[in-house]
Order: C-alpha cells, then sequence, then structure tokens
C-alpha cells in the first residue's frame, strides 16, 4: 500500500503520500510557511545530525479564520535522511510544506533555563502544497 513506510510515490497514481501518524492524528501536524533564512546543520537531542529551518506562516483569527490574526514562526529540525539535497539545497524565502509532530528543546543561556517549540519533520517538500497531496484521514 502507498505511503505506509514513509513519503513515496503510489506507483497507481504518481502521487507522493504524506507519512501516516500512530495513532492517526496524535500530535501530528501539516504546514505550509515561508523559509525565514537558509538551511543550517546542527544536531537533535541524542547528537544525530539535523538540518535546521526557520519557518514563517500567516495565522488566522480564532473566530474568523479568513482574517489575518498574526505571523508566528516556529524552528525545524529535519533528521538526516528525510528531504535529501532538496532541503539542503533550499535557501531563504522559499515556500515550503512540512509535516511532522511538535515538541520542545530545552537550552542553558544566560544562567536560565528557555524552552522553545520546535516542529520534528517527517517531510519536507519545497513549493506549496499541490493537489497531488494527500492527508491521512
Amino acid at each position: 500500500m502507498c505511503g505506509r513506510s514513509g513519503p513515496r510515490p503510489c506507483k497507481h497514481s504518481g502521487r507522493v503520500l504524506l507519512p501516516e501518524s500512530t495513532p492517526l492524528a496524535l500530535n501530528y501536524l501539516v504546514i505550509t510557511g515561508t523559509l525565514t533564512g537558509d538551511p543550517r546543520e546542527g544536531r537533535g537531542p541524542t547528537g544525530d545530525p539535523v538540518t535546521l529551518l526557520s519557518i514563517e506562516f500567516l495565522v488566522g483569527h480564532p473566530e474568523h479564520p479568513r482574517l489575518l490574526w498574526t505571523h508566528a514562526g516556529y524552528d525545524i529540525e529535519v533528521p538526516y535522511g528525510i528531504g535529501g539535497r532538496q532541503v539542503e539545497e533550499l535557501q531563504g524565502g522559499a515556500p515550503v510544506l512540512v509535516s511532522g509532530q511538535l515538541s520542545e528543546r530545552w537550552a542553558m543561556e544566560g544562567g536560565r533555563t528557555t524552552r522553545r517549540g520546535v516542529i520534528l519533520a517527517t517531510l519536507v517538500k519545497s513549493g506549496p502544497p499541490t493537489a497531488e497531496a494527500e492527508i491521512p484521514r
């Protein structure tokens, strides 16, 4: 079955399916936005190499979704092997589609413990979403 082990083209349709979440819809997001800078090399919490991206996106008003409420941003950690060279070749200002899970990172800065939200990517595609992308239900 297409997409069971991560994003891959379906032989019968040529589409790329988003990875399935286990259990379905638990801490799973799909987001589109614009990169605020070029990719950077980094390390995940266990020391594994990751590519770091920063994304900015528009947020609609909770009661009136068609009204712009604010801009928001997140850091994205892309594990080695997800997205391949495409991720490394992205540049600031590029539109992207990201799927993954929300997480947090803790750090010591100036003697204080801080935390920041991050997205742990399972899929990164350059360009805005297309009709070919299927979102699991």
